[in-house]
């Protein structure tokens, strides 16, 4: 098979992909596998993942991007890859102390906290939207207890509710009721955002010249679309109603064979000394983002906490070794 007929399957491998990752959490909750279940697949797949972006930024994309760019100009496009990725997830994924504080000032007896709003940045943006209740209702009950001097005594009263819920969470203190929901709008910026990022992806799968290129980044893509559209559908699985999700979701998963299109119409159109060049710009963006989406997957606390401390080693080496028998097989 020629190249194209690679890419062609790489994406058709990708949609699949994304759309299995997509169904795993609502599968979860109809088997009543609930949160600890969502987060211990995720907790597995952050450990591949981060293993597969390492390995492939470091041993296939910046090499190859090295072979129409000099060094310098790569690690400038490098490091445009790294802050592009952190712009994504920082937009994404906004301050929790400003939305706490903008929702308090704004109603200091029933504060609505966007149920995405608390994200510990040693996570992955995926973790961070799996994060559980409690976490979320224990900031925001200190950052109420902060602004306590601001609240006359004769102002406060306990809403039954709030008693109920409180005794349901096993809470010893009356404090504000407070309604930790989803939010629907950050949602679909985290989608939107994503979307981008998917498309600039595939534009780099659809420059490719060789197999071997495309079957690399075919597979570092496929681990990344599995682990984040699972995030993304577990995401808005509580926040949207299900027909905004499905359409979400599939505008989600086309926009990497869109930017793949996109770039092999363009690459077709152009020379092929520009397409080369091109080629390698994407290329050293993509391994700065890769890098970047790596280590935090690297850095993610799901296995401490599930009591896996060690157990995340074995699919961090599976997920690099597997980059390494690409590279020696293709």
């Amino acid at each position: 098979m020629d190249v194209l007929a690679y890419k062609v399957w790489a994406l058709a491998a990708i949609v699949a992909v994304t759309l299995a990752g997509a169904c795993l959490p609502y599968w979860l909750k109809r088997r009543a596998a609930g949160r600890h279940g969502s987060q211990a697949v995720l907790a597995i797949s952050h450990s591949l993942a981060g293993g597969v972006f390492v390995t492939a930024a470091l041993l296939h994309l910046l090499p190859d991007a090295c072979e129409n760019l000099a060094l310098s100009k790569v690690m400038l496009l490098v490091a445009t890859g790294v802050i592009f990725a952190d712009l994504v997830e920082s937009m994404a994924l906004p301050n929790s102390q400003d939305y706490v504080r903008a929702a308090f000032e704004k109603d200091a007896q029933l504060v609505y906290v966007p149920k995405q709003a608390y994200v510990d940045r040693g996570e992955t943006m995926s973790a961070a939207l799996l994060s559980g209740q409690n976490s979320r209702h224990e900031s925001v009950h200190a950052e109420r207890s902060q602004h306590a001097s601001h609240c006359p005594d004769e102002h406060v009263h306990v809403d039954p509710a709030a008693t109920a819920d409180s005794i349901l969470h096993g809470h010893g203190v009356h404090h504000h009721h407070i309604q930790v929901g989803g939010s629907g709008a950050l949602s679909w910026v985290v989608c939107c955002l994503l979307s981008v990022h998917a498309a600039v992806t595939g534009a780099a799968l659809g420059m490719t010249t060789t197999v071997r290129s495309t079957i690399i980044l075919a597979v570092v893509i496929i681990a990344h679309k599995g682990v984040e559209s699972f995030a993304v559908a577990f995401n808005f699985a509580e926040a949207v109603p299900s027909r905004s999700t499905i359409v979400a979701l599939i505008v989600y998963g086309l926009m990497t064979p869109v930017g793949a299109i996109a770039a092999v119409t363009a690459k077709a159109v152009i020379s092929s000394s520009s397409s080369l060049l091109v080629q390698s710009v994407l290329e050293a963006i993509s391994a700065g983002s890769f890098l970047y989406v790596g280590m935090m997957h690297l850095q993610d606390k799901t296995c401490s906490r599930l009591g896996w401390a060690f157990t995340k080693v074995l699919p961090e080496v599976f997920g690099a070794g597997l980059m390494v028998v690409v590279s020696f097989w293709i």
